[in-house]
């Protein structure tokens, strides 16, 4: 039976806050339920979530080789015969390696958070939109309670939890360096091109899964003691803020609403041009 709890890559981390950004569904279901919603991780964008660190090179090469390696580029000297058992050879080691993905990311549950000291613009554009929201918890406080919640969640011996920060590695210079670039759990590494991110996870790896599911909801069992943040979308108005803040203070005493610290990037010209029409009433 694998062991229920691990933590990854944690051990240096100095930033002391982790963001999620997101709708107000996104937000209304996570505090009234007090659950984190795992993703199935085959539903990321990033289709190579999961990847075993000796298959990186190879898929690299190999989807080259299929998909954009024409016969009219090939070496004068290179006989059609061998060009074209180069690319059935391709062909069947995608197909392979598509099988041993599916699997592995099947059997991962994630849910993705920013680790930071303060607010991004790219993470608010891209998973907030406009009208969206953010939720901060002090890393330590939350692992804790992530941990504290295990036996609730992780009911069966083929489920484990583990929690850490990613690491990046640049996947086309891994060749050079793959006993050393292997990571513990599959769910912790991604290609460098995505290191903006900043990204923590709480996964949850389900040996049993069928691929069915296509997410899983993880009860924190202390959801009402923990310190929670929630800031509005840097472009809010103000009657709009103050709406929010009655609204979602009220699912507990534990939750403040607060404005975003990017707020004068945003709001600076529109706010002083209304300042200056007042001055000349």
């Amino acid at each position: 039976m694998p062991k229920k709890w691990n933590t990854y890559h944690t051990r240096g981390i100095k930033k002391k806050y982790l963001y999620r950004f997101m709708d107000k569904e996104k937000l209304i279901d996570l505090l009234s339920s007090k659950s984190l919603y795992l993703t199935r991780m085959d539903r990321f964008k990033d289709n190579l979530e999961g990847i075993k660190t000796y298959d990186i090179t190879e898929l690299i090469n190999h989807y080259q080789d299929y998909f954009h390696f024409p016969i009219s580029d090939k070496h004068p000297d290179l006989a059609d015969s061998d060009f074209n058992y180069l690319k059935e050879n391709a062909r069947e080691s995608l197909v392979q390696q598509r099988e041993i993905l599916k699997k592995v990311q099947n059997a991962h549950f994630v849910s993705c958070w920013f680790n930071s000291e303060k607010e991004s613009h790219a993470m608010w554009s891209y998973y907030a939109g406009k009208g969206g929201f953010a939720i901060r918890f002090e890393r330590k406080e939350f692992q804790e309670n992530i941990k504290q919640s295990l036996l609730l969640n992780a009911t069966d011996d083929e489920q484990s939890v583990i929690v850490g920060r990613i690491k990046y590695q640049d996947f086309k210079s891994l060749i050079f360096n793959e006993e050393q670039s292997q990571v513990k759990y599959l769910a912790f590494r991604k290609d460098n091109s995505f290191e903006h991110e900043k990204e923590y996870r709480v996964v949850m790896l389900d040996t049993s899964s069928s691929g069915q599911e296509d997410h899983k909801k993880y009860q924190i069992t202390s959801f009402n003691e923990l310190d929670i943040t929630i800031i509005v979308d840097p472009e809010i108005d103000d009657d709009s803020f103050v709406q929010f803040k009655t609204e979602l203070e009220g699912f507990g005493e534990n939750i403040s609403v607060v404005r975003s610290e990017l707020e004068p990037f945003y709001q600076f010209k529109k706010r002083t041009e209304r300042l200056l029409k007042n001055n000349l009433k």
